[in-house]
Parts: C-alpha cells; structure tokens; sequence
C-alpha cells in the first residue's frame, strides 16, 4: 500500500501508513475514490493499492485509491457507531467519513 498527499493527522506526527516516505506516491488526480465514488483532487490525502482479487480469484494489477477519512471509516464504521446511536445513513459517504475523522481527533 503506498499513501499520497499530506501526511496524516499532521505532518509531525504522522500515522504509521504515512510515515515512510519512500511509499509515498503522487496523488491519483481524477481518478475515484473506491470508498466514496468521489474524484481525487490535489488537496486531498490517502491509500493507494495495487490491485485486487476478483470474484474468480484472479488478481487485478488495476490501482485503487482511497481518501485518507474514507479509508478510515472503512476501518472504523460509520459516526453513528462511534457515538453509540443507531445507523444513519441518509448522508453521503465522504460526508460521514469527515465525521468519523472529526470524531477520531476529539477521542484520541
């Protein structure tokens, strides 16, 4: 997995995935987010990886790309579990992504 943009949560102190910066690539401009469907742009941070393994089992060298919020509420569920209420999906992806971040940073 490499990492793009901006270091994570700060560029002093960094996550593990963005500390290494020989794994740091270019920022995939235009290319989708495979959490939210949105566009990467050159002000936004994340993951990248080098293929995937499809239904058959086969391996696709195709790149994916996550934002770095959408990654992490892929990891983390949605802003409604953090906060121990019931599911509320009624907004879009990168929307609730941005609240798991903004939970993360006032319970770290």
């Amino acid at each position: 997995m490499n990492w793009w943009g901006e270091p994570w949560p700060h560029p002093q102190w960094r996550a593990p995935v963005c500390e290494d910066d020989a794994m740091r690539v270019p920022v995939p401009l235009g290319a989708p987010c495979m959490q939210c469907g949105e566009l990467i742009d050159e002000t936004d941070s994340g993951v990248s990886f080098p293929g995937f393994i499809d239904a058959d089992g086969q391996h696709r060298p195709t790149p994916l790309h996550a934002h770095q919020e959408c990654h992490l509420r892929s990891v983390m569920g949605c802003s409604a579990s953090l906060r121990g209420e019931g599911h509320d999906h009624d907004v879009p992806y990168r929307e609730d992504a941005r609240r798991v971040q903004q939970w993360m940073r006032e319970h770290r």
